[in-house]
């Protein structure tokens, strides 16, 4: 019978896609399930079944390779989950090398990517509560490690000279380390109050790790601050007295306001996205 051959070809498709030790049983109720499926809709048409009538029921059912994979998800490289990511940060990679003249490390920017999230995507394969869902929320020991970093970082921004006395037994900085008056009166000070903000913001999230909305923006804005001040730092005047240190710590300057401006970029991109998301379930749910 002509739609018995069609359905044990659409079957075999599928089996042939699915590991071994899965086949027999796949097709087995794969098979019995298209037969089941094709005399109810015959029966509904008052009518036998024909190849017309199996076609459009495998149509419905879907192609073999999106069958296969409700049953076992291939391996790919990329993970399907994963496409956006990875595209973002393969462009947000060129872009950072472009800035600085190094376009001709791009193929090993993108081959450490592929790596990674072929890596990734066979960890998450191999797990089986990969697909459970849990709500959003920031890494306690993360953020708390990150907020004892910032406080060092205002240590060792703030007071180095302090900072290295204790650390050399008495020691004194070599003046080349010395700050420029106006940066370290004015300047720092600015850098060193937001650092202290943020790191207030961070530990209150581990012990409230839900991630809401008025989190997410004001980790945004404090992203924004930062690149705001980095950018002023720049053109406000020197950082150091000494002329070479000065320019090492222009060059710096201009590297950490690429990537932040990337981070930026990314972050906005996300909340627009997350928002109108937020926006569309809130909807759904209050109808």
């Amino acid at each position: 019978m002509q739609t018995d051959a069609i359905l044990t070809s659409y079957v075999a498709d599928v089996a042939e896609r699915l590991p071994t030790r899965m086949r027999r049983d796949v097709a087995r109720e794969l098979g019995a399930l298209l037969g089941e499926e094709l005399a109810a809709r015959a029966e509904g048409a008052g009518r036998a079944p024909d190849r017309a009538m199996a076609l459009d029921l495998l149509a419905a059912f879907g192609h073999p390779a999106q069958v296969a994979a409700r049953y076992h998800r291939p391996w790919a490289i990329v993970d399907p989950a994963d496409t956006r990511a990875f595209v973002m940060s393969a462009v947000a990679g060129a872009s950072f090398l472009a800035l600085f003249g190094r376009e001709g490390l791009g193929l090993a920017w993108l081959g450490v990517l592929l790596l990674y999230f072929a890596a990734r995507s066979w960890v998450r394969r191999g797990r089986e509560d990969a697909d459970t869902w849990r709500p959003r929320q920031a890494s306690r020991a993360g953020n708390l490690a990150l907020a004892a970093l910032i406080w060092v970082a205002i240590v060792a921004y703030g007071a180095p000279g302090w900072l290295f006395a204790r650390l050399s037994g008495g020691g004194v900085l070599a003046p080349v380390f010395d700050y420029d008056p106006a940066f370290a009166a004015y300047r720092l000070p600015m850098l060193l109050l937001l650092w202290a903000a943020q790191s207030v913001l961070l530990a209150w999230s581990a012990r409230h790790p839900l991630e809401t909305p008025a989190y997410r923006r004001m980790q945004l804005g404090f992203s924004l601050a930062t690149l705001g001040l980095l950018l002023f730092f720049l053109l406000a005047g020197p950082v150091f007295v000494d002329a070479q240190m000065n320019a090492g710590a222009q060059w710096l300057l201009r590297a950490a306001s690429a990537v932040m401006a990337l981070d930026v970029a990314l972050k906005l991109y996300r909340e627009r996205i997350r928002a109108g998301a937020e926006h569309l379930a809130a909807g759904a749910a209050a109808s």
